[in-house]
């Protein structure tokens, strides 16, 4: 599929607020640059005048201007290793692409091949969930990742030695990705991913359940979420803004998912649940 790019010249404060906004629209990858933002989004997704409609609140903050440019499939990698820099992420792990030159040694190093998926550990959500993985243990514990994007916290719980990991994405661009960036890892043996939403993921409940996706999807999916979740097993969510809180723990906890940890970033929130009981 063909993407579009969207250069803002903006400072880094407003860049912050434009991921936020845009993520709501369909934009799935954001690089920051000298000049503000580069953001992406799917080309049958994109609407100018939704664009607009978005940024405008925002004008008698900050004036606001950007470039369109439409970037077919094969020129990704092209686009995205300009900007794509290594990420270090609780001083112990590091994200970075295979064409990258590490300088000392992490306790969790994750390869992920620059492609239009949305997870390189850049944004908030990705790395607060990195950062709450490294808290939980995984060892020996089946894992989902719902909306795994490009693979990154499956990964990750591959990392932290989880047994089994199943990811699933409804971007089939997605799927392909991740499949690239298990290999990468070293991970087929322990990782495999499938096309589809939660209900394409087997039955039998998982000890820990992640998904960095949106407040409306997780609502929506709470119920097959849990499902799919032993007792006493653990969901990783983020994804949403801090204003959005509320509702998902008021959500969870009709199915007994209690709070046991939280994280806040620039806005966005990260949550650990944990299955009780009613």
């Amino acid at each position: 599929m063909d993407y579009v790019e969207i250069s803002f010249t903006c400072s880094e404060e407003m860049a912050e607020i434009l991921m936020a906004e845009l993520s709501e629209i369909g934009f799935d990858s954001f690089v920051e640059s000298d000049n503000g933002l580069l953001c992406y989004i799917q080309s049958d997704l994109y609407d100018k005048d939704q664009l607009d409609v978005q940024i405008s609140r925002y004008g008698n903050i900050e004036p606001l201007k950007y470039k369109i440019l439409n970037i077919p499939k094969k020129n990704w990698n092209e686009e995205w290793e300009k900007s794509y820099k290594p990420i270090v992420i609780g001083d112990k792990a590091i994200v970075r692409a295979d064409f990258h030159e590490v300088e000392k040694t992490y306790d969790y190093e994750i390869i992920i091949t620059p492609k239009m998926s949305f997870g390189t550990g850049h944004h908030q959500t990705t790395s607060m969930m990195v950062r709450m993985q490294m808290g939980l243990n995984h060892k020996g514990k089946l894992v989902y990742d719902i909306g795994c994007g490009t693979g990154i916290l499956s990964i990750m719980a591959g990392l932290r030695d989880a047994k089994k990991i199943i990811g699933c994405d409804i971007d089939e661009w997605s799927v392909v990705n991740t499949r690239e960036n298990i290999q990468n890892n070293n991970m087929n043996e322990k990782i495999s991913v499938v096309h589809g939403t939660v209900q394409s993921l087997p039955e039998e409940p998982a000890d820990i359940l992640l998904a960095n996706i949106n407040k409306n999807i997780i609502l929506s999916e709470l119920e097959s979420y849990n499902s799919r979740l032993k007792e006493g097993g653990h969901i990783l969510f983020s994804g949403f803004y801090e204003r959005d809180t509320s509702d998902i723990l008021d959500a969870a906890k009709k199915f007994g998912l209690n709070l046991e940890k939280e994280a806040s970033e620039q806005n966005w929130k990260c949550l650990q649940l944990v299955k009780k009981g009613k």
